[in-house]
């Protein structure tokens, strides 16, 4: 969150990808990260230092970075909210509702979380298909599902629905 010269980083989320794939297939994500505090900081003061610079004053924010021995870069700043799983993300973990912040901010509240800490943590794996075709089943729904550490389990196939992995498409199963 921006608001006034005060930026908050909400959370980091670490995305692991496949290992010596031939594409850039998301795996799993993390929060908080596998990284460690200290390089979660790090990579707080550099998106801070980000959002600042492009004069944001009074916004929710997404910002991807690429995090190596050598540093933090970041690679995207957008003034919204992040997508895909990231408000989950921030509720369950971090307590936060991000549509809520949004609304607050929009309406003139001042929003900052100078000593914002993980409650829990979260994983996020995704489903991939092993080959291109047509699934034939989905099984164990019902098992997982009941499951009380699982906060979400969403399918975006159907038995008989064609699947497509790289380089034809990117279709994941669904998300757990």
């Amino acid at each position: 969150l921006a608001c006034g010269d005060q930026v908050t980083c909400l959370g980091v989320i670490e995305i692991e990808r496949i290992k010596d794939a031939a594409y850039f297939m998301e795996y799993e994500e993390w929060m908080p990260t596998r990284l460690g505090p200290e390089r979660e900081e790090e990579i707080q003061q550099v998106v801070a230092r980000a959002v600042r610079a492009l004069g944001l004053e009074r916004s929710c924010f997404h910002c991807e970075v690429k995090v190596n021995p050598e540093g933090v870069f970041v690679l995207e700043v957008a003034a919204r909210r992040g997508a895909d799983n990231i408000s989950d993300f921030l509720q369950q973990v971090m307590g936060i509702d991000i549509y809520e912040e949004g609304l607050r901010l929009a309406c003139g509240e001042i929003r900052f979380f100078p000593n914002l800490r993980p409650r829990c943590c979260m994983k996020m794996r995704y489903f991939l298909p092993p080959a291109s075709g047509i699934l034939e089943a989905i099984e164990g729904i019902e098992a997982v599902s009941r499951d009380p550490r699982v906060s979400e389990l969403e399918f975006e196939v159907s038995p008989g629905d064609q699947v497509l992995t790289p380089p034809e498409g990117y279709e994941f199963l669904g998300y757990l």
